[in-house]
């Protein structure tokens, strides 16, 4: 586990860095888009939105598809199409990413500590957690949705760190954008970049993270 091994308490981001989400927050939105008769968005168009609060995408879709969300369309019943496709079918597409179950077994072997803080709301959240696998295997998952502290804020971060126990030099933030590595500088924590998920401001990332993998595959 290299330079993870220095720390006792592992606090990951979800969408982008333990989950690949894309497909399924793509279908969900493309599903929302067809009830107004919409074309459908690829996945370049929303990479790197993923991991913003739910109403920044939609925004975004709206107006990627060059819709005036305040003229055309109501955005709260628009997300409410959306939350229809993903709670019966968009979750399911959730897969973990390469190399990720092995070496969160192999860090719970080594009595590391789990926690995962992410703007997703807690039921999605753990809904995937079953679906994938590992729920069993984190100690701790707060939703910045739930706290209504949402990253780059370090409340559900420091809320972690409490509730586990874990000071500052034995905690690490590990995520894939520029905002989870605020998250960490703004609670006095390494961090750690990942550069295979959907890069959000991966340039500053890259620059402020403590140090970077490009895949969980190699451990």
């Amino acid at each position: 586990m290299d330079r993870l091994n220095d720390y006792d308490l592992l606090v990951f981001d979800f969408d982008g860095t333990l989950v690949d989400s894309i497909e399924g927050v793509l279908a969900s939105f493309n599903y929302a888009l067809s009830k107004y008769g919409y074309p459908k968005l690829k996945k370049d168009d929303i990479r790197k939105k993923i991991g913003l609060p739910l109403e920044d995408i939609a925004l975004y879709t709206l107006k990627v598809s060059g819709i005036n969300e305040k003229d055309d369309i109501d955005i709260e019943k628009f997300l409410s199409f959306y939350r229809e496709f993903y709670k019966r079918e968009g979750y399911k597409l959730a897969s973990l990413y390469d190399g990720i179950s092995d070496f969160l077994e192999k860090a719970k072997s080594k009595n590391k500590k789990l926690a995962i803080f992410t703007n997703r709301s807690i039921d999605s959240t753990t809904q995937i957690l079953e679906i994938v696998g590992v729920a069993n295997l984190f100690d701790v998952v707060v939703s910045g949705e739930t706290i209504n502290k949402r990253k780059p804020l370090p409340d559900g971060l420091l809320m972690i760190m409490e509730k586990i126990g874990q000071r500052e030099k034995e905690t690490i933030m590990i995520g894939d954008s520029i905002i989870d590595i605020n998250t960490a500088l703004n609670a006095n924590i390494d961090s750690c970049f990942v550069t295979y998920g959907y890069g959000s401001g991966i340039d500053d990332a890259d620059k402020k993270a403590t140090f970077y993998i490009d895949s969980f595959a190699k451990f």
